[in-house]
Order: structure tokens, then sequence, then C-alpha cells
């Protein structure tokens, strides 16, 4: 199983020298980045919900045109804001994976869900405007988005080394796994954390019931 999906590296196209459309891809990059800095600005200091698009093209002296070619809502804007946390993540459960071979799946599933509810916590806005902007007809494509299809597969390979092992009951590991990341949605954990009132710790053990 591919745990790391292929996404788009954010990465623009080199400029030739003596392209006839090289400045226009140059104000696409400024503006881009531009953007990004306004969003983030405003975001730091009223929260995402209470920023509106019109808002971050204002802040960014682009026109709402310009500012809808590049990111269509707030969603996607989060998932650029978040490209280095990302990355972070991926460089930290790949050392912890190469760590913890050999060990229990079990234990190395706890690992990943451990260190996937600290992100969730850090990041909880940020990962509930991703979760929103998948809405209406779009409702499923955040089971398609990359960073999605990344953890769920790690997930499903530990699930499936488990049933190996036979530390866990028969199970369809795919399946079950899409049941722990619902069981970790931004909405739901906010909830357990904030009226509930559940650590971290808590929601971690809570989750690995469900399987366990």
């Amino acid at each position: 199983m591919n745990r790391y999906p292929d996404q788009s590296s954010g990465v623009e196209t080199p400029l030739a020298p003596g392209d006839a459309s090289a400045h226009l891809r140059r104000d696409a990059v400024e503006n881009r980045a531009r953007i990004l800095d306004a969003a983030r600005r405003l975001f730091a200091e009223s929260g995402i919900e209470a920023v509106s698009m019109h808002r971050i093209a204002q802040n960014a002296g682009v026109g709402q045109a310009t500012l809808y070619r590049h990111y269509i809502h707030k969603g996607d804007l989060c998932r650029d804001l978040m490209a280095d946390t990302m990355e972070r993540a991926r460089a930290e459960f790949e050392t912890y994976w190469q760590a913890s071979a050999g060990q229990p799946a079990l234990d190395r599933l706890d690992g990943v869900i451990t260190r996937f509810v600290s992100i969730l916590d850090e990041k909880l806005p940020y990962l509930a405007a991703i979760g929103e902007a998948c809405s209406g007809e779009q409702r499923t494509s955040k089971f398609n988005l990359p960073e999605y299809r990344w953890i769920h597969g790690i997930i499903a390979e530990l699930l499936d080394e488990a049933l190996a092992e036979g530390a866990i009951p028969p199970a369809d590991s795919n399946f079950t796994a899409h049941a722990v990341l619902a069981g970790l949605s931004p909405d739901l954990y906010q909830y357990q954390r904030d009226e509930r009132g559940l650590t971290q710790e808590q929601i971690v053990q809570g989750v690995r019931r469900l399987y366990s």
C-alpha cells in the first residue's frame, strides 16, 4: 500500500528566459504569495470563520476574480497554509515508522493516532475549514484529498498487520480506518475536547476501542 499518495508540491514551474507569458506567471506567483500572507495574518487576528474571501482579497491588494482563480474557498487557502505542517508531519511519521519497525502493530497504531491527534489539536481551525469546504455535492470529496488518503493508508496498513498478528478480531481494515478517522473529525474532536472536557489521551483511548 502506498502510504504517501502523490500531491502537488506547490512549486511553480521555472520561468523560461524570453517566454512571452513569463511576466503573467510571475504576477500569478506574486499574487498567490500576497493572498497567502494576507490570509495568514487575518486568520491569526480574527479567526478563520470571521474572515471573508472579500476581506482577504482587499488586504492582499488583488481583485476578487484574481483571488478565486487561485482559491475557490477558504478550505483551499487553509490547505496551502498547512503545507509546511503537513511536510513536517510526513517527516515525523516516516521517522516514527522506521524507528518502530518490528514492534506490535497495535503499539505502532497507538503511536500514529497519538501523533495525528496532536496535529489535529494544533491545527483544528484550519482542518475544520478544509472539512467545511467539502459540503453539498462536494461532501465526499474530502475522502479523496491526498492528506486524508495518506493517513487512511497508514491506519489501514497497521490494521492489516494487527489482523495478521491476531491482535484484533477479523474486520475490514479499509472500513475501520475510515471509522477511526470519522471519530477524529475536526468537529467531533472539538466537541469532545471543549464540550466534554476530554484530554488528548482520553480521545485516543476512545478511538482505540473502535478496533481493539
